[in-house]
Order: C-alpha cells, then structure tokens, then sequence
C-alpha cells in the first residue's frame, strides 16, 4: 500500500504535456498563427528582435541562395532584407499543417505571394512555395527550419 501511495505522490509531480491536452486543431491553429507572426515580424513590422524569439537558437533554413543556420546568423539576413527593400504585401493561402512526435511537431506548408519595393523605387511580385518545421518548446511554437522555394507566376 505505501508503495502504491509514493506512485501515486510521484505521478502527480511529472510534468503535464500540455500538447497532449490541446485539442490537434486548437495546436495546428497556434503553428499557423506562429508562422503569420513571423512573417509579420520580419516582412511588415521589420522587427528582428521580436522574430529572433521565433527561432530556434540552432535553426536551419533553405532558400535558393543556400543554407544559413542559426538564430543570429538568420536574424542578420532578415535584418539585410530590411534594409534592402519595402515590402508593399505579403500574404498566405492554402496552408498545410501536420502534426508529430505526440502533437509537439509541426510541419507548416503554405503558398504566398508577396510585392517588394526595391531600392531603385521599381515594385517586384514573388510567388512562392514555404514550409516551416516547428516545435512546442515550453508551451509556445518555435521554428526549427523553413525551406523556402520560388514559383513561377
């Protein structure tokens, strides 16, 4: 009987999964909504302090430039963005969101169309495919990679 008591005390001290509580569509919900505050942070509010809270310290991201890893060195490319151009609009559609790993992973799809200024003043438009793998990291979606790809318009 004591025994069965200190089970009992010690499963009640284990830490609660909360992504095991959360309804799936209420977490795909928060991943998406995580991924329109990044864009946001970087493409409109041009916040790059804010954003590097949304990224993983070792994060990885692909782009047809090539890879960059890690939350500084992320932060400064989105900082050189900033300073290259004006983004006029940006906007996502058609977004996928899988979860894994007992709801703590998600892979985030979507496609999106954005129109820069540039600093000759000329308007560009992009079309392009991007998925983000995040992770629920003490209650809040964290990005841990994106792979980012032009489309044609």
């Amino acid at each position: 009987m004591k025994t069965l008591i200190m089970l009992l005390l010690c499963i009640g001290t284990l830490p609660v999964c909360t992504a095991c509580e959360t309804p799936p569509e209420t977490l795909r919900q928060e991943a998406w909504s995580t991924v329109k505050t990044i864009n946001r942070l970087w493409a409109i509010k041009e916040d790059a302090d804010s954003l590097a809270l949304f990224l993983h310290d070792d994060m990885v991201a692909i782009t047809p430039q090539g890879q960059e890893s890690g939350n500084a060195t992320l932060i400064k490319s989105y900082r050189d963005y900033m300073q290259y151009a004006e983004t006029i609009s940006f906007t996502e559609s058609t977004p996928s969101i899988q979860l894994f790993q007992d709801n703590r992973t998600a892979i985030v799809s979507y496609h999106g169309n954005m129109t820069i200024k540039n600093p000759e003043g000329r308007t560009e438009t992009f079309s392009f495919k991007d998925m983000y793998v995040l992770i629920l990291q003490d209650g809040k979606w964290i990005a841990i990679a994106q792979y980012y790809a032009p489309q044609p318009e």
